[in-house]
């Protein structure tokens, strides 16, 4: 069903607002959208699985975000022509799944050094 999407997505270089329209699957529990930006982002939560899908024409990422533990983000990036895989260690920082809403707060490390604090705050209401 259809649903209107409210929130935004905060790192250390830029901030995206949302205020769109997406595809809630109430059975399987997972929110779908696409941001109005060149590359054609699609977004796909699945509180489900606990699981961020966020696909585009340069970038691919999975996260699984489980406060229980520091998970790993498979990643890949096209650059030149060429896809390169590589993957990020994530931690947790703050998750809460509430009545149509996500809360999430983690950062990103690669090789011990961290690179980002995330943070992700989404409220969704059927239209």
């Amino acid at each position: 069903m259809r649903v209107k999407i409210d929130g935004c997505l905060k790192n250390i270089s830029r901030e995206i607002i949302y205020n769109t329209e997406g595809i809630w699957n109430e059975s399987l529990k997972t929110l779908l959208w696409k941001e109005n930006d060149e590359l054609e982002t699609t977004i796909k939560i699945d509180f489900g699985k606990k699981e961020i899908t966020r696909n585009n024409k340069e970038f691919k990422m999975i996260l699984t975000f489980d406060k229980k533990k520091d998970k790993i983000m498979n990643c890949k990036l096209l650059r030149g022509g060429t896809w390169y895989s590589f993957s990020l260690t994530v931690h947790i920082l703050k998750e809460e799944i509430k009545n149509k809403a996500l809360k999430l707060k983690y950062e990103t490390y690669l090789d011990d050094e961290k690179l980002d604090t995330i943070t992700l705050d989404i409220h969704f209401t059927i239209l």
